[in-house]
């Protein structure tokens, strides 16, 4: 199976870097437990965080050394573990993630760093996972993206994190990454069940 898996808040704690240059920065402390926001947007919270009108709160990491915090976030734990017990299992897995071209080079010296076995690498412009890939399968932190995802006919995993803490309305929520391998393990186990009684 062809798997796609989101960067931010799956493979990497997004969030948690940027609230580590905002207290590097302004020397306010957040927990990363309650940063919880409708449809994974942080803008108006963030605003009052920076009170930076005008200025996203994506791109205020775009200053100074403030994108050092992202490049350097340390992997989620244990999912490079899955990434390569995947691998070894026989499947194809490819990053997919939207980036603005000033936040390419995170992706970049993040798989220069690890050894993730990922065989595509696409960053996107835009939002439109579910038109870039031909993976069977996403993993994503986003509710939106999964439900576009879906409406093609493919299987979504959502990865659980506080800011979608309100929308896990899914078949499948992954809270660990041994919760990826488990659904996955059972969603080929039930296709090989489904092909061995065609087959009969």
């Amino acid at each position: 199976m062809k798997i796609a898996f989101d960067f931010d808040d799956v493979l990497v704690d997004f969030v948690q870097c940027w609230l580590d240059a905002v207290w590097a920065e302004r020397g306010v402390s957040y927990d990363r437990r309650n940063i919880k926001v409708e449809n994974w947007d942080m803008t108006a919270w963030a605003n009052d965080v920076l009170g930076t009108e005008g200025m996203g709160w994506l791109e205020w990491l775009n200053g100074g050394s403030r994108i050092n915090y992202w490049k350097q976030a340390a992997t989620e734990p244990g999912m490079l573990e899955v990434l390569h017990r995947l691998h070894r299992q026989g499947h194809v897995l490819e990053l997919v993630t939207n980036k603005p071209p000033w936040a390419r080079q995170v992706v970049w010296a993040w798989l220069h760093r690890t050894d993730a076995p990922f065989t595509e690498v696409q960053i996107l412009d835009t939002f439109g996972k579910e038109q870039a890939s031909t993976a069977s399968l996403l993993v994503d932190d986003r509710p939106d993206t999964i439900r576009k995802w879906e409406k093609t006919g493919r299987t979504g995993i959502l990865y659980a994190r506080s800011q979608n803490e309100t929308d896990r309305n899914f078949p499948y929520v992954a809270y660990t990454p041994e919760d990826i391998c488990w659904i996955i393990d059972t969603l080929e186990a039930r296709r090989a069940q489904l092909v061995s009684s065609d087959s009969r």
